[in-house]
């Protein structure tokens, strides 16, 4: 999936976690602006265009609206996960671990 299980179990601590790079970090600052405040900061901008090509922004904005596109769809229609997926073993440590969170 591109990510280790440290960066994944992270990822909603990702400003306080050590586990992620410096441009790592700049990427989810990005897309956090994107999906919550719609237009991107021009001081933003500017230190992720000097890390990355006006390509690769493009890249980083269009992962990050399919992305948003397929959770609300996924949302609005209450799929299920795919049987593959389920089985996956990444899968079930992490449907284990949201169990366990939620009956705290």
């Amino acid at each position: 999936m591109g990510l280790s299980k440290e960066k994944v179990e992270q990822l909603r601590q990702w400003r306080d976690s050590l586990v992620y790079t410096e441009k790592e970090r700049l990427i989810l600052e990005y897309t956090e602006a994107l999906v919550k405040d719609i237009r991107i900061s021009d001081e933003l901008y500017k230190r992720v265009a000097e890390h990355f090509s006006p390509k690769q922004i493009i890249d980083i904005c269009f992962t990050s609206g399919i992305s948003g596109i397929i959770n609300r769809i996924h949302g609005t229609f209450q799929t299920e996960v795919d049987e593959l997926t389920q089985n996956h073993e990444f899968v079930k440590e992490s449907q284990d671990a949201l169990k366990a969170d939620s009956n705290s």
